[in-house]
């Protein structure tokens, strides 16, 4: 699928918007540049901003000497 912006490069980010009030959903489809460059992710860093990425725990399994 095509950047919808560009119309050039591959669509990598998809973005569905739910406009408060009316439920209406807006849906996007845009390559790594045209995403950096919208709206959309200015308005997503600045709401993010200091927050940092949360890894879950790493399940360990117990060594089980007959796999080996």
């Amino acid at each position: 699928m095509l950047c919808e912006r560009c119309q050039k490069r591959e669509a990598v980010v998809h973005v569905t918007e739910v406009v408060a009030g009316s439920g209406e959903m807006k849906k996007q489809n845009l390559c790594e540049p045209c995403y950096s460059e919208s709206d959309i992710a200015k308005t997503l860093n600045a709401k993010t901003a200091g927050w940092t990425s949360y890894h879950p725990p790493q399940t360990i399994l117990p060594d089980d000497e007959s796999n080996r």
